[in-house]
């Protein structure tokens, strides 16, 4: 259940107490989580480093959490995220999806149902399709196909820490192919540890 083991969570909820309850249940088994009571906290720790996992109330204070969303959605490697919310539209949920959010999670909640969400999160396998339709036509298929292995190569990278064999067994690869690809994206594993 829930391994987080190695990984940077980012927390953005305006509500100090879950917020809090939050932290304390992936502390245990997260190398690093940080906090955020709004958008601005939330972009100065971004500007500390790009986290694994965010959990993203999509309500803030001083801002608009789908704004923020749309930040992290453009962050390379993408973090995977989890929106939380008592008061999201349906096209706030409709947005949330379109930018590679892939859960969301209903306020209130219970502890057991936010640790249930951070497991299906951290199993999850995004659908690319649905993000290269809109660049048929737009793009060659080359430029696309190259987009695609760098960002599937960044993802691999960035969830085992910039271990090549680890990155190799997610991509169902070899090392050497890690490698290869490595050098061509001009890609040092030391940026994802």
């Amino acid at each position: 259940m829930c391994d987080t083991s190695g990984m940077d969570v980012l927390i953005i909820e305006d509500d100090a107490v879950l917020r809090r309850s939050f932290a304390r249940a992936l502390r245990p088994k997260s190398e690093r989580v940080r906090e955020a009571g709004g958008v601005n906290e939330a972009m100065q720790c971004l500007d500390q480093g790009i986290p694994d996992i965010v959990i993203l109330d999509v309500n803030l204070p001083d801002g608009d959490g789908v704004a923020l969303a749309r930040t992290i959605a453009a962050l390379r490697p993408m973090p995977m995220t989890l929106a939380v919310s008592g008061q999201a539209s349906a096209a706030q949920a409709f947005q949330l999806k379109e930018l590679g959010v892939s859960h969301y999670l209903a306020k209130p909640f219970s502890l057991d149902e936010f640790m249930s969400a951070v497991d299906k999160l951290l199993a999850y396998t995004p659908d690319v399709v649905p993000h290269l339709l809109p660049l048929a036509g737009k793009q060659g298929l080359r430029e696309v196909h190259t987009q695609v292995r760098r960002n599937l190569l960044e993802q691999a990278l960035s969830r085992s820490k910039g271990n090549k064999t680890k990155a190799a067994e997610l991509l169902g690869v070899t090392r050497q192919a890690v490698q290869q690809m490595m050098h061509e994206f001009e890609l040092d594993a030391e940026r994802f540890k």
